[in-house]
């Protein structure tokens, strides 16, 4: 069972940059593949900085609304071995985020949303450092914990729609 208390998201522009270029990939892509051509979450993460302990990518495309986006990455994050953004978004040391969304050609949302912790910004993203807090939730002790979260990843998630 996760902390009792989910920490503070704070949104790093290092980690939008990095959602920013798979979705801008995605809004034309045949599928919507975490890995395409030399392009991985790795990848991605490098060119703006270096990842810490977590980094994590979770990826939607459909028409969902964005608090229906954030519950349907919460309950189904697409990896069915071990749902490593829904495991990490619970998670209290996991407190970076950075989301992109876009229109898909077939007029579909793509969105991808990148959580971290410890994740440090290249020099060239230095002055794109201080975070902002995006979203502060208590998690209850029992019950579904990623949907009563949602809510508040939703709000933040909002202003992409």
């Amino acid at each position: 069972m996760p902390s009792t208390a989910l920490a503070a998201f704070k949104w790093y522009p290092a980690l939008f940059l990095a959602a920013k270029d798979q979705t801008t990939y995605l809004a034309t892509a045949a599928d919507v593949a975490s890995a395409h051509g030399d392009s991985t979450l790795a990848s991605r993460g490098e060119k703006y900085g270096v990842a810490g302990a977590v980094l994590v990518e979770g990826i939607y495309k459909g028409l969902n609304s964005a608090t229906n986006t954030v519950a349907r990455l919460l309950i189904d994050d697409g990896d069915a071995t071990n749902l490593a953004f829904r495991s990490n978004f619970v998670k209290a040391d996991v407190d970076q985020a950075g989301a992109a969304c876009a229109d898909h050609t077939d007029k579909e949302k793509v969105c991808t949303v990148l959580l971290g912790a410890g994740f440090a910004a290249s020099a060239a993203y230095e002055a794109c450092t201080t975070p902002a807090v995006a979203a502060a939730a208590t998690v209850p002790t029992s019950g579904a914990v990623a949907l009563a979260t949602a809510g508040a990843a939703a709000a933040a998630l909002a202003a992409l729609f």
